[in-house]
């Protein structure tokens, strides 16, 4: 069974809040992503601010930088030396009922990865990286292993059951992924 670990201080939130001074990102620290055919990829948000505040939620502008170490054999028990690959913008929802990560697309806009973070039936390997980074942004959590941490999810208010998640969409801005007012 994979571990569960919180490797910096957790913010508990009320159920139904989506106020964007009741999130809280974790900056400036490896946050883990998906370890998949001998690579392991990991984000560091060097800002994450305020964008807009919604009916729906509350939308982040995040600036990190992405690093991957390489692991042959799949071994990834040892400590591999990461190398830098990237910065990029992205966004976030921080919502019990809308939440989302947002990144940069084709030049048509913006991909809407909608989550679903107490439903361990809703986590895949495409969104794995999506879900760790959800709760660095919105909780100031680290989380090693999403799985796991559909329970913590849970505990914090998210739905138990999604009855199923869209598909990846697309919006010409980030904004748009809150819906209409």
């Amino acid at each position: 069974m994979k571990r569960f670990a919180l490797v910096t201080a957790t913010l508990f939130l009320a159920v139904g809040s989506a106020r964007a001074e009741d999130f809280q990102a974790v900056t400036g620290q490896l946050v883990p992503g998906r370890c998949h055919m001998n690579e392991c990829g990991w984000s560091v948000f060097d800002s994450v601010e305020p964008v807009i505040q919604a009916k729906r939620g509350s939308l982040f502008r995040i600036q990190q930088r992405y690093f991957t170490a390489d692991y042959p054999n799949g071994d990834y028990s040892k400590h591999r030396p990461r190398k830098l690959v990237g910065s990029a913008e992205s966004y976030v929802i921080c919502s019990k009922t809308h939440p989302a990560m947002i990144d940069k697309g084709d030049s048509k806009g913006w991909y809407v990865t909608t989550l679903a973070p107490g439903d361990q039936e809703q986590i895949f390997g495409f969104n794995e990286t999506s879900l760790a980074n959800y709760y660095a942004a919105c909780h100031g959590m680290i989380v090693h292993d999403v799985y796991a941490g559909a329970a913590v999810a849970r505990s914090m208010g998210y739905p138990a059951h999604v009855e199923s998640l869209p598909d990846q969409s697309q919006v010409a801005e980030p904004a748009e992924a809150l819906g209409k007012p």
